[in-house]
C-alpha cells in the first residue's frame, strides 16, 4: 500500500501511534524467525529506508522514475548514513525530541512487494521491472525494521543521530566513521490511506 508524506508523527513504547502494526506484539507470517501463525514480540513496529538506497536501486532497474519509500511501504525515510540497511541489530537512531528507535532486522524483500513494484515501475527503455528484478536490486538495500525504544515526536526535517554496537561483519561498512560517530540525516515520514467503516477516507501510518 503506497503512503502519503506528513509532518509529524509520534513514537511511543508500542510503536507510532495509529499504526496498523503497532502493538507488542504481532501474528509471525510465512518464512519468519518462528513458525507462522505463532503470536510474538513485535521486532517489526517500524520500517525506515534510505534516500542513497532508494537511488542506488533506480540506478540498478534503470526506471524512468525515482523508486519512493512511499511505494515501498516505509515509514521513514533517512538520508546521510552509510549502508544504512546494514546496521546491526541494537543500533539506535536519536532524534531531535529523544526519541529513540531501536533496529532489529534487515527488512528483506518480499515476493507481494515485488509484485506491487512491477506493477508501478517501467524500465528507461519501456519494459516493466520483473518481481526477479526488484528482488536482486533491493537486496541488503530495502531498509531497516526495528522498535520504539523512548518515545517522542519525530518531524520531517530533524536531524538524527545514531550510533551501533560495533560488529565484525559491520566492519567493511563503517570507514571513516567512528562507531558512535553522530551523521545528520533527513527524515520524511510517510503514511497509508484507508477507508473507515463509514467509507470516509481517514490517514493512518502503515508499513509494508
Amino acid at each position: 500500500m503506497s503512503k502519503q508524506l506528513v509532518s509529524t508523527i509520534t513514537a511511543q513504547l508500542d510503536g507510532f501511534a495509529g499504526d496498523n502494526h503497532q502493538g507488542v506484539s504481532r501474528v509471525a507470517y510465512e518464512h519468519d524467525s518462528d513458525p507462522a501463525g505463532i503470536v510474538r514480540r513485535n521486532d517489526r513496529q517500524w520500517s525506515a529506508v534510505s534516500v542513497e538506497e532508494l537511488d542506488a536501486m533506480t540506478a540498478a532497474l534503470e526506471l524512468q522514475k525515482p523508486l519512493t519509500a512511499e511505494d515501498l511501504g516505509a515509514n521513514l525515510c533517512i538520508a546521510g548514513i552509510p549502508d544504512f540497511s546494514r546496521l546491526p541489530k541494537g543500533s539506535h537512531l536519536k532524534f531531535e525530541s529523544g526519541a529513540i528507535l531501536m533496529v532489529e532486522s534487515y527488512n528483506p524483500p518480499c515476493s507481494d512487494m515485488a509484485e506491487k513494484i512491477s506493477s508501478l515501475y517501467s524500465t528507461t527503455n519501456g519494459s516493466a521491472v520483473t518481481p526477479r528484478q526488484f528482488i536482486i536490486a533491493s537486496k541488503k538495500q530495502r531498509g531497516v525494521v526495528g522498535v520504539v525504544d523512548v518515545a517522542g515526536e519525530i518531524r520531517q526535517g530533524d536531524e538524527v543521530s545514531w550510533n551501533f554496537i560495533f560488529r565484525r561483519n559491520y566492519s567493511g561498512y563503517c570507514r571513516g566513521f567512528s562507531a558512535r560517530e553522530s551523521l545528520s540525516a533527513l527524515i520524511r515520514l510517510v503514511i497509508s490511506s484507508f477507508e473507515t467503516t463509514n467509507g470516509k477516507p481517514s490517514w493512518i501510518v502503515s508499513p509494508a
